[in-house]
């Protein structure tokens, strides 16, 4: 199992997607923490919410 205190970690930040919600950033999975504000998930969370909704 991977450190969750190393700096080296594949994966920095985590977020689920919904039609009705849009962009869930999630802090923590399994005892991993993750950064919330982390730049990446900021600007997805930019970008979907821009995206225009389909009708269905």
């Amino acid at each position: 199992m991977a450190d969750p205190a190393r700096s080296d970690r594949l994966m920095l930040a985590a977020c689920a997607t919904s039609a009705s919600i849009g962009l869930c950033r999630i802090s923590v999975i399994d005892h991993h923490h993750f950064e919330p504000d982390h730049p990446a998930l900021v600007e997805l969370q930019k970008t979907y919410a821009a995206t225009p909704a389909h009708q269905m």
